[in-house]
């Protein structure tokens, strides 16, 4: 059911069901009086339809109070299931978080690191060399760490296109070797 029908569900229920009662007030009467003229008689099924018109108010409200009850438990169900998932997505984010900050923090502190041993003017060129050689790799591996993160990220938001391509497993088992 769309909001719209829901909204207005009440109040064409509420429309109905005074049509029903005023016509049952102007009618139920002149019913009655076909089945008998006699005035006790008919006092006594004038009651019976007093009776007969709070039962059915009784159920009407029954069911009405029932369906809505019926809808906010729904409601109620569907929030808790979206609170458990939104609890759950920021525990994800937040160990996602902690092993990205210590992944980046490895190769940058290393570049870092090597790059203030670069400032002492005392060391030789070959052990210069070998600190440059630290810094370019873990460079490259701070640059590739970034990519994989953002390849991930374009891979989960369903912005990937991959493309289907003829591959000899002999190929890729010398490349992961």
């Amino acid at each position: 059911m769309n909001n719209k029908l829901l909204k207005s569900l009440p109040h064409r229920i509420t429309f109905i069901y005074l049509i029903a009662g005023l016509l049952w007030i102007l009618f139920s009467d002149r019913f009655l009086l076909l089945f008998t003229s006699n005035l006790s008689v008919l006092t006594q099924l004038q009651t019976y339809k007093g009776w007969f018109f709070i039962a059915m108010t009784s159920l009407l409200l029954f069911v009405l109070l029932r369906n809505y009850s019926k809808r906010i438990n729904n409601i109620k169900n569907d929030l808790n299931k979206a609170k458990q998932k939104s609890e759950e997505s920021d525990k994800l984010k937040s160990a996602f978080l902690a092993n990205i900050s210590h992944e980046v923090r490895t190769p940058l502190n290393a570049i870092l690191g090597f790059s203030e041993l670069l400032r002492d003017t005392t060391y030789n060129e070959q052990k210069r060399i070998t600190y440059l050689t630290h810094i370019v790799q873990n460079g490259e591996n701070l640059l590739m760490l970034m990519n994989n993160i953002i390849d991930v990220s374009i891979i989960e938001s369903g912005q990937a296109r991959f493309e289907a391509e003829n591959l000899k497993i002999s190929t890729l088992m010398k490349e992961l070797q």
